[in-house]
């Protein structure tokens, strides 16, 4: 049985056809690709200027919203120093940034959270420098409200 919309499947596979429909998985997914491996594409919106990471700003974004499959949320990308880090729950990196571009005031200190992070990667004390792709966020947390960065994706510099 099969079912599902356009941005979802779900399906049934008798047990004993498990290893039918994998084979046959595989040589689909062979037989469109063959050899050439996907590359994942990050697309963003820019880089995000130090006057617009801001209360102001985030809620104005999402204001714009709601944000869906065709209408995606802004994302963008900067880099960052890291100021301080640290694992939180199992796996979610939860970060003190302060900007390293130009473009951005290097004293303002950002917060940010990567979620389910690769913890080979993480911590690497080493590492000072990174790019984000990430969403601005207001984080809410004890009556505070702050900019928290969503970070989607994370490379060392």
């Amino acid at each position: 049985k099969f079912g599902g919309h356009a941005m979802a499947a779900g399906l049934q596979i008798k047990k004993d056809k498990r290893e039918v429909f994998f084979q046959a998985f595989n040589d689909e997914i062979s037989r469109h690709f063959s050899g050439v491996h996907p590359q994942e594409t990050v697309e963003i919106d820019g880089s995000l200027p130090d006057t617009l990471f801001t209360i102001n700003f985030a809620q104005q974004l999402q204001s714009l919203g709601p944000w869906g499959q065709t209408f995606p949320a802004p994302v963008f990308a900067n880099e960052f120093t890291i100021i301080r880090h640290r694992i939180v729950g199992e796996k979610h990196l939860k970060l003190l940034l302060c900007a390293t571009d130009e473009q951005i005031d290097a004293s303002q200190k950002i917060d940010a959270i990567a979620f389910n992070i690769d913890l080979e990667q993480w911590p690497d004390n080493g590492c000072k420098k990174i790019l984000c792709v990430f969403s601005l966020d207001i984080n809410h947390y004890m009556n505070t409200r702050k900019i928290q960065l969503i970070v989607s994706y994370i490379e060392k510099q």
